[in-house]
């Protein structure tokens, strides 16, 4: 039974790899080597080493890809080259792939509602990544662990000079001032908020529901002298927050509210912001996901909002320009 599940598959994939636009896809197996696409660039192999690799595409989708990658069942001599090719036909795979991809669209869909963001959903979700220690992250973050998308002004910029970019132009354009008090929903590990303390001399009220990155944030906070006694390190989440302040800041954590939960995060920025301040939220944006649902739409086109009274204003534009 599994082999003919398996013959399926390939048949599947095969389909799939059949609607190439762009670029030339070399698969080679244990029975010969097979070409897809028009030619040109991007150019990539892809080596199958396991008959499984085509069911697992089927049924797993990009996690079931990666995964069979890490337990060996594919190979490459340039991920970076295969990895651009697959991105660069993004559409016509999804397009095409449609029927192949109902079995990982509905256990995403199932896992996904496992996993609602309310206030104890989302500290579970919380220790399931953020918690998996800081020695992890560290591997692939810059020293201050900014855990969002970086602001490279010039090519030659290391991954630390980018994100001091980002946090200088989000408080900025924040307008911060030593009179300040900024609220920082997400506080990951304490990076934005000592920096705008330091750098700008305001006070930040900080929060995070990661036991992991409270403890770094606290130790940081701590050892930062007058700067750090501005800072106020709470473990709250959003929705239980009390007090006014005259900026909101939240970085890259938006993705992690959930669209069943947007009406809540913005309630809760428009009860906590005074009359005239200011929130600045960012999202990261991912070019090759296909933005269908309303929701995602809205925040394709709006990823710098201002809410205030007497209704929310928003500026359409990406948050670091």
């Amino acid at each position: 039974m599994r082999q003919l599940v398996d013959r399926w598959a390939e048949r599947m994939v095969v389909q799939a790899l059949g609607g190439l636009e762009h670029g030339r896809l070399t698969v080679r197996t244990g029975t010969g080597t097979r070409v897809f696409g028009s030619g040109g660039s991007p150019a990539a192999t892809l080596d199958i080493h396991r008959g499984r690799f085509f069911r697992r595409i089927v049924t797993g989708g990009e996690i079931g890809l990666g995964e069979a990658y890490m337990d060996g069942d594919w190979s490459t001599p340039d991920l970076v080259a295969l990895a651009s090719l697959l991105l660069a036909n993004r559409e016509t795979l999804a397009r095409t792939g449609s029927m192949a991809g109902w079995l990982p669209r509905m256990r995403d869909q199932f896992q996904h509602r496992r996993r609602d963001n309310s206030r104890p959903g989302s500290r579970s979700n919380i220790r399931r990544h953020y918690d998996l220690g800081d020695d992890f992250f560290s591997l692939f973050l810059d020293s201050n662990l900014l855990y969002s998308c970086a602001v490279y002004d010039d090519a030659s910029d290391s991954l630390e000079q980018a994100q001091v970019n980002k946090l200088e132009t989000i408080c900025r354009r924040l307008q911060l001032g030593p009179a300040d008090r900024v609220l920082e929903i997400g506080t990951g590990w304490g990076g934005f908020a000592l920096y705008a303390a330091t750098r700008f001399g305001c006070h930040v009220t900080t929060t995070t529901i990661s036991p992991a990155q409270y403890a770094y944030a606290r130790d940081l906070f701590a050892r930062a002298g007058a700067a750090g006694r501005r800072i106020d390190l709470r473990r709250d989440d959003y929705r239980e927050l009390s007090g006014r302040f005259d900026k909101i800041v939240s970085i890259e954590m938006f993705e992690a509210v959930g669209v069943r939960h947007y009406d809540e995060f913005f309630s809760a920025c428009d009860r906590l912001l005074t009359p005239d301040g200011r929130v600045r939220s960012s999202s990261s944006e991912q070019p090759w996901v296909n933005w269908r649902h309303p929701a995602r739409r809205m925040l394709s086109e709006r990823s710098s909002i201002r809410v205030g009274r007497p209704r929310p204003r928003c500026e359409a534009g990406p948050l670091c320009r």
